[in-house]
């Protein structure tokens, strides 16, 4: 059974992430949260595998949020799940710690598969691998290389977020590599004198 925390700000949000993804044999739905300042002492009281956690919330937002969890050392993963999927808040998560990535409209049967893709490569301790289409799939899957936070090569992207319609669109979902597995950010040199 992988044990779930859900951090959203919205109520009817949050129960109905927890409603759907209760339906699912293998995940249970052990904790709840409003605020960004109560995930971490969820995480501690609860000991979930993996935190789905809104980034824009009161009490402080998501990304901060998965940066306390992971410089607590839990072994907990935190997955990312935000209205807007803007390239700039990818790469926010990934240097917090985050596992991965998701936009709050992706179908509830692939947010449980990107909660099992977290939940395995954290038991494993390794990167997870690209998903296998299934014979059903019309479509590629959204699923980017997080290294590189490049939009999908193939296949459909989310529509551009109504706020910032002149950017490109982000992946619909993505699956971060452990923090150590991450390529180190490079410090910028001096000109020489």
């Amino acid at each position: 059974m992988i044990r779930l925390l859900l951090a959203d700000d919205q109520d009817l949000v949050r129960g109905g992430l927890a409603a759907l993804l209760s339906l699912e044999p293998d995940l249970e739905v052990v904790a709840q949260v409003g605020r960004g300042d109560e995930v971490l002492p969820a995480v501690t009281t609860h000991d979930p595998d993996v935190a789905l956690i809104d980034i824009e919330m009161a009490g402080g937002d998501g990304i901060d949020a998965t940066a306390a969890v992971t410089a607590s050392g839990a072994r907990c993963r935190c997955l990312i799940v935000t209205t807007f999927g803007r390239p700039g808040y990818l790469r926010r998560a990934m240097e917090a710690g985050a596992a991965g990535f998701v936009v709050k409209d992706t179908p509830a049967d692939q947010l449980a598969q990107m909660v099992r893709r977290v939940h395995r490569a954290t038991a494993s301790s390794t990167p997870p691998s690209p998903p296998t289409p299934s014979p059903a799939a019309s479509t590629p899957s959204p699923t980017v290389n997080a290294r590189s936070c490049a939009p999908p090569q193939t296949g459909p992207p989310c529509a551009p977020s109504p706020h910032n319609s002149t950017s490109p669109p982000a992946p619909c979902a993505t699956i971060c590599p452990p923090p150590s597995e991450r390529p180190r950010p490079r410090t910028a040199t001096p000109p020489p004198a």
